[in-house]
């Protein structure tokens, strides 16, 4: 009744419609853009690609939802790059150096300031020159940043081409979408023809591209609107799913509905009751078919992954067409009746399909030889294999700047240089320390180690080598030379100390000397009475004159013999002084060579003991080391003695600088005695010259007693000088002979620990020798004072964030970063470095791998992980409505088992034709799930085409009624499968790998599908159960006929 309505006003049909497409044309956001910001691949937050790239933001510092496009700006000539070139691209460098802020560049790698990047920028034959560089997004579009990079970066005498992994991706979508124009254009004329050739009029088309068309045109904008406003999802491929789909099935739906119409114009209905008795007919089937392919498609919003779930947008198109199929063709039909149809051409009409009539008849009869021939057709699917291409530039023509700067980076850098894998690490405190270095540095170790790695560069690695001093095979080598001049050394000052002890030895003080010292005392002061004595005669006999004359003589003869009797104690005095003034020298000059060489030994033992306890760090299994912890503690023991012997030098120095102070007092006084004998001496002449002539010399006598007395004054003091100087001596050299003692033991000792040392410093040799062999001598080890020097903090600012808790490190690979070996290797590493930081400091640090390869690799996983997930939604779904429309279980798994087997088969023969006949590689990752969705939501549609047919035959048997099934719409089963596979041989010219192993795949699981699966395998089936429920039927019957008969023979008796 509503049709109806909607037929009488068909006109308001059609203004609804205009105003519609009009608001969405005026009000279409660009599909572009939106593609470009929300299309792109996304991996899920828990995959480590994400979780490297989450931390490489942090360590670019940035925010939201920019991000830094890593650029490689490629200069390239087919000769040696010339000087007048190289000045050119120099200026160019200089001039984007200067000009950061302007076009918001990060960092630049400019080689003409920077010398030691040489190797990894300038190609081998000099013919290549590469500008790494770093560019902030801004908000900007990624077409808008390499604009504006390559104008500022092309030079004229050389040729240059922008590249990296955001500007491939960049092509990639340009090329997906030039393709996608292609397609539109060749699927539009495809219809046409094929719709001429079905109906042969000219007219019949353009009421199926006027309805699919506008329906297209307002599920786009509906698509994009939800895009725009609620992130609904989006790719690069869901225009050309829009295309395919809405055209194929539209114009199945339309060919349906219009075959139907016309059918019933030539039973003689009008145009109102056609229409109507087409929408109560086909329209049911139509609309039970495209339930379906609505359902299978919105199941994919369950999936997690972005493209899978864009395909959805499928789902509002396909609502879309059943409301302008069920509003806008049946003004079609109202407004042009007949003429629809008009034809130049003479038709015969609707036909029944005799081929599909006789396969199903065959099959029917013959089910078994059916199953064995679809049997044998599923052999084919033999040839799968799960193996996948992820190589995006394989759908990119080779006349793209990224892809040309990209093939000459691989052919003069090899092919991993251009887009790298980056391992980043987070960690909560810092990195630039001895121990976390070291850890980062096995690291890097352990991923050279991956086959397929061909360079690792990390802050310890800047340049992918080792820094060979920084390294314990270096720094043993310096210390095995070192341990072996200490123990030079110390076999050098072993000897020394040996000559020092026995010169200490042979340098004591004589005590005899010291028993002379103090007899000279004694006799000295006996010989001063005498003196006295004398003096005191002499002096009586002067006063007595000349009647004292004898007596004066003979006081002057005694005061003679007592002065050479003083002479003679001077002079022992003097001897003994002598020989304990050698001893001294002795005993110094020991000291005065012992002294330096204690300290310098002691100087360079510190070393030692510093190497040792280095060594101790560096490997704490020497600290349970019974040799290495002997060792040790011999020399921190001998290192205290050496300072108690430099203490105990000093301070037997200090007591014989005294002693030499107490000496020189004491020659002092016997000088100043030795000048009072001889004045006492010229006294004694002149006092004997005067007594000669008592009288007449008297004076003469007076004087020469006088210049005694004085002399005995000068005396008297000099004595006790003397004695005062002997006292202080007699005591210091007690003092010295005590510590030479001493210091002599001590020597002895030395010498014993030296011994031991010797034999120390030789072990150590003995060990570090083997350590420079071994594995750990590849160790890194950096000082603690070189972690913050001028060129590891160049490193560090490279390679680690500001506040040293993040760092990356880059793995250049030595083959196609794309490729399915790259994917293991990243595998490989991921492997590799998870083992590296469960052992390690860091093993609480967040970290993950990205770059291309890893990118792909979680790409893999992801995908497969929600193929699987979604492909059992949808087949659930879909098994759903078959049930619902079928109302037969088994004719829902028999639908459900030809659509699932038609893939495997179809992916497997696309696999075959283009890896093994074309020599194009492995199909694209994303090709097995959109050809499996497309087979199954679309090839559904052809199953209940016969299934509705199918069941409208219920007077006959159920053999009979899918023979009458296949035979009444066959052809129309036919001509759709014709129509969707030329909708999808249109994508096959777009020159797009992708969309071109997509096209045939689909193709070919349409084409099992109306050749083998719905003619041959289906009525094959039903055929099978009809003779079980046949057998079935018999069996009951006879049961309960053998239970009749027992009731009448039980009556009868």
């Amino acid at each position: 009744m509503k049709l109806n309505k909607l037929i009488n006003k068909s006109y308001l049909s059609i203004i609804f419609w205009a105003i519609v497409i009009t608001i969405i044309l005026f009000t279409m956001p660009d599909m572009g853009r939106l593609v470009r910001d929300k299309g792109q691949i996304t991996i899920g937050k828990e995959y480590s690609y994400s979780v490297a790239q989450n931390i490489l933001n942090k360590l670019d510092d940035v925010k939201g939802n920019d991000k830094v496009l890593d650029v490689i700006m490629v200069y390239h000539s087919d000769k040696k790059l010339t000087d007048s070139a190289l000045n050119e691209i120099k200026g160019k460098v200089t001039k984007l150096e200067e000009n950061k802020n302007k076009y918001n560049v990060k960092a630049i790698l400019n080689v003409f300031t920077n010398k030691d990047i040489e190797d990894q920028v300038i190609s081998k034959d000099k013919t290549t020159l590469l500008v790494p560089i770093s560019v902030k997004q801004k908000g900007r579009t990624t077409e808008a940043i390499r604009n504006e990079i390559t104008k500022v970066m092309k030079t004229d005498k050389v040729e240059s081409y922008s590249t990296g992994s955001d500007f491939i991706t960049e092509d990639f979508s340009k090329t997906i979408e030039a393709g996608v124009k292609k397609t539109e254009l060749i699927t539009i004329f495809l219809i046409v023809a094929i719709l001429i050739v079905v109906f042969k009029s000219p007219v019949t088309p353009f009421a199926t591209l006027a309805t699919v068309g506008l329906s297209y045109g307002t599920s786009l904008g509906i698509v994009l609107q939800l895009v725009d406003k609620f992130n609904f999802s989006i790719s690069n491929f869901t225009n050309v799913f829009l295309v395919i789909v809405l055209f194929g099935i539209g114009t199945d739906y339309t060919m349906l509905l219009l075959t139907r119409f016309k059918e019933e114009l030539n039973n003689g209905l009008d145009k109102n009751s056609a229409i109507i008795s087409t929408y109560k007919t086909a329209g049911k089937t139509v609309i039970l078919s495209s339930l379906t392919i609505l359902i299978g498609f919105t199941c994919l919003m369950a999936s997690q992954f972005k493209i899978y779930q864009s395909a959805s947008a499928v789902a509002v198109g396909v609502a879309v067409l059943i409301v302008m199929i069920f509003t806008f063709l049946p003004t079609l039909m109202k407004l042009f009746g007949r003429h629809l149809f008009w034809s130049p051409f003479k038709s015969a009409g609707h036909s029944n399909s005799k081929i599909w009539e006789k396969a199903a008849t065959v099959s029917t009869r013959y089910p078994y030889l059916a199953l064995i021939l679809v049997l044998a057709v599923c052999g084919l699917s033999y040839f799968y294999t799960s193996s996948l291409s992820y190589n995006n530039l394989k759908e990119i023509a080779s006349d793209y700047p990224s892809v040309k700067g990209f093939n000459i980076v691989s052919e003069h850098f090899g092919v991993g240089k251009a887009l790298p894998v980056n391992i980043a690490i987070e960690n909560n405190y810092r990195l630039d320390n001895q121990y976390t270095l070291s850890e980062i540095d096995g690291i890097t170790e352990a991923i050279k180690s991956v086959k397929g790695v061909k360079e690792v560069c990390s802050v310890t690695q800047p340049k992918g080598e080792k820094i060979k001093d920084l390294y314990v095979k270096d720094q043993a080598s310096s210390l095995n030379s070192g341990l072996k001049d200490a123990n030079g050394g110390v076999n050098k000052i072993n000897n020394g100390l040996g000559d020092a002890a026995s010169k200490l030895k042979g340098a004591k003080v004589d005590t005899s000397s010291l028993e002379k010292l103090q007899k000279g005392a004694s006799d000295l002061t006996s010989n001063m009475d005498l003196i006295n004595k004398a003096t005191n005669e002499l002096k009586n006999g002067m006063n007595s004159g000349a009647e004292g004359s004898k007596d004066l003589s003979s006081g002057i003869q005694t005061l003679d013999d007592s002065i050479g009797k003083l002479q003679s104690s001077v002079n022992d005095l003097q001897n003994a002084y002598a020989a304990i003034g050698k001893g001294y020298n002795q005993v110094g000059a020991g000291l005065e060579g012992l002294l330096p060489q204690v300290k310098t030994f002691q100087a360079a033992f510190g070393n030692v003991v510093y190497m040792q306890n280095q060594l101790a760090v560096k490997y704490p299994e020497l600290k349970s080391d019974p040799t290495f912890l002997t060792m040790q503690g011999t020399s921190l023991q001998l290192n205290s003695k050496l300072q108690d012997m430099v203490d105990a030098i000093t301070k037997l120095k200090a007591g014989l600088d005294e002693a030499n102070g107490s000496l020189e007092k004491a020659n002092n006084g016997l000088s100043q005695a030795q000048k009072g004998i001889a004045a006492m001496k010229s006294g004694s002449s002149t006092l004997r010259t005067g007594s000669l002539t008592m009288a007449d010399k008297l004076a003469q006598a007076a004087d020469g007693q006088n210049k005694i007395a004085n002399a005995m004054v000068q005396l008297d003091a000099g004595s006790k000088q003397l004695q005062d100087g002997q006292n202080q001596l007699i005591n210091g050299i007690s003092g010295i002979s005590d510590k030479t003692k001493q210091l002599t033991d001590g020597l002895s000792t030395a010498q014993k620990g030296l011994t031991d040392i010797s034999t120390g410093l030789n072990d150590a040799n003995s060990y570090i020798d083997k350590l420079q062999k071994s594995k750990s001598s590849e160790t890194f080890f950096i000082p603690q004072d070189k972690i913050n020097s001028s060129d590891f903090s160049k490193s560090m600012d490279m390679y680690m964030s500001k506040d040293r808790k993040i760092t990356e490190i880059n793995v250049t690979l030595s083959i196609d970063p794309y490729s399915q070996d790259a994917m293991k290797i990243t595998d490989k590493i991921n492997s590799v470095v998870a083992a590296k930081m469960k052992t390690s400091t860091l093993k609480n640090s967040k970290w993950g791998i990205s770059g291309i390869s890893e990118m792909n690799n979680d790409l893999k996983t992801m995908s497969q992980k929600d193929f699987n997930k979604s492909s059992i939604i949808m087949i659930c779904g879909i098994f759903i409505v078959l049930l619902i429309v079928t109302r037969d279980s088994w004719m829902s798994v028999f639908i459900m088992a030809s659509l699932v087997v038609s893939y495997y088969i179809a992916i497997s023969i696309s696999g075959l034709v283009f890896n093994n006949v074309l020599g194009k590689g492995e199909l694209s990752w994303n090709v097995p799930f959109f050809s499996f969705i497309m087979i199954i939501s679309l090839g559904v549609d052809y199953s209940i085409f016969l299934v509705m047919r199918y069941r409208e035959n219920s007077d006959l048997t159920l053999t009979e009624a899918i023979v009458n099934a296949a035979k009444s719409v066959g052809g129309v089963i036919s001509s759709a499968g014709i129509i969707l596979s030329g909708t999808f041989a249109a994508m096959y010219p777009s020159g797009v790998p992708t969309l071109m192993e997509l096209s045939l795949t689909v193709i070919l699981g349409i084409i099992l599908l109306c050749t083998v699966f719905l003619p041959i395998f289906i009525p094959a089936m039903i055929s099978i159960k009809s003779s079980i429920m046949k057998r079935f039927s018999k069996e009951k019957d006879d049961m309960e006929s053998d239970i009749d008969s027992n009731r009448k023979v039980s009556n009868f008796n």
